[in-house]
């Protein structure tokens, strides 16, 4: 009898295990379809949905072959992906390079034509020299006219090669500032709510530090979000985010930001004090909150949306990470005590 239990114990240890390692695997999923760098928004809008398919696909009591499979199917992909990027890379790289040599050919044809230039003023002071040891007035008239008109020629023909050079550098500038900006976007981008991403925030973050002047951050957490993503899958849940982060954008100042801070959780910089800092935060979670409509497969579900915010005004000499973090225990402490109010009212 207590080997029969000892065995139903360890089988009921391995299951729990089993249980605990599948949900890992799965969050390990997630994290890598959330936090793959997009170096290029198609590529990484395919490898985003390759790597949701993987992990909805995953059946909810899977087998060994199941989990073999879907670890296959997570190398393949993630190889694909990188080789993928590195082709995209490479090819950024030598548009790069294409107009670096276009600038310098550019660089170098003006040069040609100012040596071309010297050496004719060069020669244009040798000639009056000639002429001034002429005695005969009429020969030197001529003589200043025939040169006069070459060096008026000469210097429009290099005034007109020189701007043509000029214009054809300052397109190519202006291409290389657009692909530059186009990479400096996508970098800072979230690309599911397409507002600034972590690393962004976090430079805006050190912008504000540096510069001195106070304001506050509001880190915002959407409650119950995992029942969202479990109830309807993550499809709605991704549209859940994208709605909340462009509600939350029309509720910022002119010196406000708000970034996806990571998962279900915001950032948003506030240029005020604490106090109406908290005040706005109460604002904020109030109206992007409410009822939803979602559409999902053919037809509009209804999912009801609230989050909890922590506020921290910046102090003086304290870094990034640290206020973060203190913002961070306001919101999970509030969080705790909402759970615990709420317990105590169900019993």
């Amino acid at each position: 009898m207590i080997s029969l239990k000892k065995s139903l114990d360890e089988i009921g240890r391995y299951n729990d295990l089993f249980r605990a390692a599948l949900e890992c695997f799965i969050a390990a999923l997630r994290d890598t379809e959330e936090h793959a760098l997009p170096v290029h928004r198609e590529l990484w809008s395919r490898h985003q949905n390759r790597l949701q398919n993987l992990r909805t696909g995953i059946p909810e009591q899977p087998s060994p072959a199941d989990l073999y499979g879907a670890s296959l199917a997570l190398s393949t992909e993630l190889k694909r992906y990188s080789e993928e990027s590195a082709g995209h890379l490479s090819r950024r790289e030598e548009d790069f390079r294409e107009i670096l040599v276009l600038l310098a050919k550019a660089a170098g044809e003006m040069n040609a034509n100012a040596n071309a230039c010297g050496l004719q003023f060069q020669n244009f002071a040798k000639k009056l020299e000639d002429l001034s040891r002429c005695d005969d007035l009429h020969q030197i008239r001529q003589g200043l006219r025939v040169e006069v008109g070459a060096m008026r020629d000469s210097a429009q023909t290099v005034q007109s090669e020189n701007r043509a050079a000029v214009s054809r550098m300052e397109a190519e500038l202006r291409g290389l500032q657009a692909r530059l900006r186009q990479v400096e976007e996508l970098a800072a981008t979230d690309a599911l709510t397409n507002i600034p991403n972590r690393r962004e925030g976090e430079r805006l973050l050190a912008q504000r530090i540096a510069d001195g002047d106070p304001f506050s951050i509001v880190v915002i957490d959407l409650d119950y979000f995992k029942k969202v993503n479990d109830k309807w899958g993550h499809l709605c849940g991704d549209e859940v985010l994208r709605i909340f982060a462009k509600s939350l954008q029309t509720q910022l100042a002119a010196r406000d930001v708000v970034c996806r801070w990571g998962g279900d959780e915001f950032l948003a910089i506030l240029s005020c004090p604490l106090e109406q800092a908290e005040a706005r935060a109460s604002q904020m979670v109030e109206r992007c909150g409410g009822e939803y409509l979602i559409p999902l497969r053919l037809r509009e579900i209804k999912v009801l949306v609230a989050a909890s915010a922590g506020v921290a005004a910046h102090q003086p000499g304290e870094s990034c990470e640290h206020l973060v973090a203190r913002a961070d225990e306001i919101l999970y402490n509030q969080k705790n005590e909402r759970a615990l109010s709420m317990g105590k009212q169900s019993a």
